[in-house]
């Protein structure tokens, strides 16, 4: 990002500018490049103005109420979590665990290797892969 000059040298080069001293002249008086003098000069022709002027970007995504909001909320101890997601085993899941296993306990190493373990894999069904977020206390 270039150099940022105070407003009053801004000004100061502008005010040398209309009294008719040529860029060449003003970068020896100031030591500032000529170049950068014809960037100060520019802006000020087409605004009238030596403030920095908005630069283009994206907008906040928070306005200062929102802001204010998360203050009050974390001054209060309450913070935005990642939910952990947690397998919902019912009695009847461990049932059918322990049968598979009681069934599968004289599979050989070439069999095991058959299988797709679910855990290893990772099966997304018309769910939505964001995390879920959730506000508590620490």
């Amino acid at each position: 990002m270039p150099q940022q000059y105070e407003n009053k040298t801004k000004a100061r080069i502008v005010g040398m500018c209309d009294a008719g001293l040529s860029l060449q002249k003003i970068s020896e008086l100031t030591g500032i490049p000529k170049t950068s003098i014809q960037d100060i000069v520019t802006p000020f022709n087409d605004h009238g103005t030596v403030q920095n002027l908005p630069r283009p970007g994206r907008k906040p995504i928070l306005n200062e109420h929102n802001i204010q909001q998360l203050k009050v909320l974390h001054k209060e101890g309450i913070f935005s979590r990642i939910a952990v997601i947690k397998p919902h085993l019912q009695p009847q899941h461990f049932d059918k665990q322990l049968a598979f296993a009681r069934a599968h306990v004289d599979w050989l190493l070439e069999e095991w290797r058959k299988v797709i373990w679910t855990d290893e894999s990772s099966f997304e069904l018309l769910k939505n892969p964001t995390p879920t977020c959730i506000w508590r206390t620490q």
